[in-house]
């Protein structure tokens, strides 16, 4: 269930279109704007593997059983660090005061320029259904990924989302290869789907370094040409 309530501090900072993967951001009265940017890493995928061989010998029988390793195509990963500023500023940019080195709250993945964050709610089966028309409906697919019910709490501008409000969340690995630190939560605008992923500062990611978000979205990875993804944040 949602608590559109206003939350204690009086004024809720909106989330922040980020220009590329991620933005050094600067809030102002209600209103923020993207100040500067941060080069994204290169793709990584893993190595193909060797095929492996066995003998064949006419008139035997034997057991085979086969262990089978193999990348999802139908995913794309992000993970990374934010760095985010919270300003009392005037129209001319001389501030009053500023709140620097804040890493809480959200990080949104969105193919929409233009995510009414004014009419967020929980995904629910029918656009995940939706989605699923890209990734299918196999093992890696949207429903079997974000199998949770149970999401923590958090806040989107000015409503609160209770914990176990939204039915599809996923907490995504750590370096232990088990889930735990950052969890991404499915969201809707009622017109485009948002992928949003709850800060956690310092965390560790799944190899190991520090970070403070991990998020996948997905995309069809059958043919070369690939999907735009618009970043946004918002800081509490």
């Amino acid at each position: 269930m949602m608590d559109s309530r206003k939350p204690g501090r009086s004024s809720r900072r909106w989330p922040v279109l980020l220009l590329t993967v991620l933005l050094l951001m600067s809030l102002v009265l209600g209103a923020p704007t993207p100040v500067d940017t941060l080069a994204s890493g290169v793709p990584q995928s893993p190595a193909v593997p060797v095929a492996n061989a066995t003998t064949a010998r006419g008139g035997a029988v034997t057991q085979l059983d086969i262990s089978l390793y193999t990348q999802t195509l139908v995913w794309q990963g992000y993970w990374g660090r934010m760095v985010g500023t919270i300003v009392l500023e005037d129209d001319t940019g001389d501030q009053l005061f500023n709140w620097s080195n804040v890493v809480s709250g959200e990080v949104f993945a969105s193919r929409s320029a233009t995510v009414d964050f004014s009419s967020i709610q929980c995904a629910n089966a029918s656009v995940v259904l939706s989605e699923e028309t890209i990734t299918g409906t196999g093992s890696d697919s949207v429903s079997s990924t974000f199998t949770s019910l149970s999401s923590q709490e958090f806040t989107v501008g000015r409503t609160t989302f209770l914990s176990g409000a939204c039915d599809y969340s996923s907490y995504l690995y750590n370096s232990s290869a088990t889930k735990g630190t950052y969890e991404e939560v499915l969201l809707h605008d009622t017109q485009d789907m948002v992928y949003m992923s709850i800060l956690a500062e310092n965390g560790q990611a799944f190899n190991s370094k520090s970070a403070d978000f991990e998020i996948i979205v997905p995309e069809d990875g059958s043919d070369d040409v690939g999907t735009d993804y618009y970043f946004y944040a918002e800081l509490d």
